[in-house]
Order: structure tokens, then sequence, then C-alpha cells
């Protein structure tokens, strides 16, 4: 996962939230011990680009969600601290005193939710957002703490915001959906949980031993002949020269799949015996390669999670990992046959993804260059998401826009597949490099050619248009007249 407003709740969030407030446990394996454990994979990567620059935003977690009915902000209050109590991860600080970073789990806080009373404020939704601008603009120490902030603003009766910022160190985007779901359970049930058959640091232990594992050998091996043709950069058409170091800032274009258009994605997915995400995901890849021609293949970061066991799926932490998505566009294949790449891409490098991608980025032999993302500079994700679901006590809960705007990468893709209103979401690109006309040209390029390719995909992807056809026809016209 990428640090981004997330506030969508998903099918996984709805099933937990059930499962939560049924009382239902996954498993009976025993937690661990640990106050103090080796940090995972991710996360040492992600210690080592926060040291380089402490006061980087990038990877700060924000999401919002409006309540509204008879909420009790002192029994919230306690479900929070329940979870916090529950999720020794959200307790931690790393120490780097010794030669390896460790995380350490600390006592509990003293204070977990910081309540506003905006009530009084000439307009109170207004000043809530300032609130959400305020805390998630302001960057972690990760050797102090805490890593978590709470917040609870009253815009008036019945009516309240809830907001989190999280430091992508302990949090990923299944960690908001978890987050959600044991608030509510520990709401409903007056800030009781069961204990976790296991923790983050448990994790981090386990994943250690599996870096010796036999299968680490056909790992590299894959990644090595996969990403042989990538090229160390992909080079967009760029407004601005690359930074020496990226400021990590962003601007925003909104995406939009109409729903006839967004099911003629899933028809085509369910053709191919995949999901949305395939062959929307293809697209993206598609007209990447339209903006950068002559390159053999091009790699797109995409999330994969590393819960891949049972005591791990209820886990809060930094469980998501971006690995490259390898398309090969050589020869100029067929959108058809560009889906079946991403699909088989997908599930290959799904089995593969246990190498860190350190060790991924070392078997390229490139140096280490802090002006790009290596491997990859391009980003994607499509999510599923429903509608507004009911807390206990008949509160409402809806996601609300943090109006954050922050990028590791030159340009992201996050989308969200909703029935009742096609697919939509946000085309991020990094400010550094890319005025917002160019993001706006770049999102319409890729709705255009979505939809022309879902429509014929027979068609060979330099022969899909990226030019709607009204206006294609106004280019045409002032060619006709100048």
């Amino acid at each position: 996962m990428t640090a981004r407003s997330s506030s969508e709740l998903s099918a996984e969030a709805r099933r937990l939230l059930e499962q939560r407030l049924s009382g239902r446990s996954t498993s009976a394996v025993a937690a661990g011990s640990h106050d103090s454990a080796p940090l995972s994979s991710d996360q040492r990567r992600l210690w080592f680009l926060t040291e380089l620059r402490a006061d980087r935003l990038e990877y700060n977690v924000d999401a919002a969600w409006r309540l509204r009915g008879p909420l009790r902000p002192d029994a919230l209050e306690e479900a929070l601290r329940a979870v916090v109590r529950r999720h020794d991860v959200l307790r931690i600080t790393v120490s780097g005193a010794d030669a390896e970073p460790r995380q350490v789990v600390g006592p509990m806080p003293r204070t977990v939710l910081a309540r506003h009373d905006l009530a009084g404020e000439a307009d109170p939704v207004a000043a809530a957002f300032a609130l959400a601008q305020d805390v998630g603009n302001q960057p972690f120490d990760l050797t102090e703490g805490p890593l978590l902030r709470a917040w609870l603003a009253r815009l008036g009766p019945d009516d309240h915001v809830f907001g989190v910022t999280v430091h992508h160190m302990v949090f990923d985007r299944d960690s908001l959906a978890i987050l959600l779901a044991d608030i509510a359970a520990a709401y409903a049930h007056n800030g009781e949980l069961d204990p976790l058959p296991a923790q983050y640091t448990d994790f981090a232990a386990w994943q250690r031993q599996r870096a010796q594992a036999p299968e680490r050998a056909a790992d590299r091996d894959y990644w090595r002949e996969r990403l042989a043709d990538v090229p160390v950069v992909l080079e967009l058409p760029t407004d601005r020269p690359r930074p020496p170091q990226p400021s990590g800032h962003a601007g925003e274009v909104a995406i939009t799949i109409p729903p006839a258009k967004a099911d003629a994605v899933r028809a085509l997915a369910a053709a191919h015996r995949t999901t949305p995400f395939i062959p929307a995901l293809a697209a993206f890849q598609g007209v990447l390669s339209r903006y950068a021609p002559g390159v053999p293949a091009v790699a797109v970061g995409c999330p994969f999670n590393a819960r891949t066991r049972v005591e791990f799926e209820g886990l809060i932490g930094f469980f998501a990992r971006s690995l490259p998505v390898v398309a090969d566009i050589d020869g100029d294949p067929t959108f058809a046959r560009l889906v079946d790449m991403a699909r088989d891409t997908m599930l290959t490098a799904h089995r593969h993804q246990e190498l860190p991608l350190d060790e991924i980025v070392a078997l390229t032999g490139t140096p280490r260059d802090l002006g790009h993302n290596p491997v990859f500079q391009v980003w994607f994700d499509l999510a599923d998401t429903g509608d507004t679901v009911p807390w206990p006590d008949g509160v409402s809960i809806a996601p609300l826009p943090t109006g954050q705007a922050r990028t590791r990468f030159d340009v992201e893709m996050h989308l969200v597949d909703n029935a009742s209103a096609g697919i939509t979401g946000r085309l991020l690109y990094a400010t550094d490099l890319f005025d917002h006309e160019t993001a706006v040209e770049f999102a319409r390029h890729y709705e255009t050619f979505l939809a022309a390719a879902v429509t014929e995909p027979s068609t060979r992807l330099s022969r899909i248009p990226l030019l709607a056809p009204g206006e294609a026809a106004t280019i045409i016209g002032e060619w006709s007249v100048s």
C-alpha cells in the first residue's frame, strides 16, 4: 500500500466488522510475547528512507469518517484504547542504537484520542477539514512515537468526524479495515476484545526465519529474469527535469469510469478468469507504453499482502509490499494478450513475493539513486468498496476525503470498484515533474484507452485510441484551419 487517504470501507472491512461483532475468532495459534524484535524487511527499508530525511510526509497514512447518530464519545475513546492495547504494533517505537534497528513495544499512552468541539465554528465541516490537514502534515518521530494520532471532532448534535493519521511503519490499507472493525467491536462490547493469536513482532520473527528457506533461491531466479528488460527509469515526458531528491509533493486528478464502461471492465475480467484489477492495470500499462515508446517492458508497482498465514489476517501492521508487475510490450500485443500476461504475471509474482524489495533491487545491479524509486517509478491499485456501513447503536459511518496528496512515485493511480458508481479514483502525480494540465491529459487518456480496450480487446496497443472521438475531431478541425 502506498501512504494515501484510505478511508473506503472495503468488502474485507465489512467481513471483519461482522466477524468482530459476532465474537468469532479465526485462529487458535498462541501469541508471542516479544517486547522487542528486529524490523520486518519492509520496515527496514522504510527506516532507511526516513533516516535520509526525517521530515518526509509521504509515509503518513490519513483517513477520516463522518459519524452520524447517537455516538458515545467516551465509549469510542475506550474502544480505541482497547484496540491500541490489543495491537502491540500501535505502541512501538524504533530504536536505532544497536547495529540493527529494532521495534520496541512501549506502554499504553496516556491519551489515545484528541477531542475537539467545533460546533461553534462558522463552518464546522471546514474546521474539521483544516484539523485533518494540520494533524496529517506533522511528521512522525519514529524513535519517540506514538505512531498513531487519532482525533474526534464534534460538528453538532449526533454529528462527528473521526480521523486518524498513522505512520506507514505500522499500518497499511488492510490495517484500516481491521482498525475500524476492532473499534466497532470494542464499542459494542464495552471496550472488550479477545486476545490476538499473534502480534506483528511474531510476523517479523517468522519472516526472518523464512528468509533462509530454500524457496528464496527460486525467488531470486524469477526476479532476476523478470526484470532483465526493464529500464532503470521509465522516462515519461515531464514538464521539468527530475530533481536530485523528490519532495514528495503531489497533485491529484479525478478518474471516472462510468457504470456502463465499468461493467465492460468486469465482463472482460470474467472472460479472462480474473478480477477487474487486471484489465484496469493492463490499461495503465498500455497507456504508459504509449507515453514511453520503444521500451520493451514496463514495470508498475502493485500492492501485495504479506498476511499469508491465518494468524496474521487480523493484525494491524505494515504487511503491504509494493512489487513490480512487468508487462512485455515488445511486438505490440493486443489488449486481450496484455490482460492475460498481467493476470499470469500477478499470480507468479504472488508466489515469489517473499523476497524483500531491497534484494530484488540488488538483483538488477543498478546503483541507488535518491532521485527516483528503484525498479518502478509508477504505481497502481484498484480496491473494491461498499457504501455507508452502520456501526453499533445506529451510528453510521461514511468516508471523507482528507485532501492530503503525497507521492513516493512519479505517477500513482488509485481506483475503487463500486458497483453503484462505476470505477472511480484519482491519479496522483509528482508536482516536481508534472504540471496539472499534463496530469489531466494523462487521466483522460487512461479513461479513453480503458473504455476502448475493453470494448475491442483484440485491438493492438498501438491502435487503441488515447483521444475521445470528440477531442480527436476538435484537433483535426484545428489542423484544417491552420
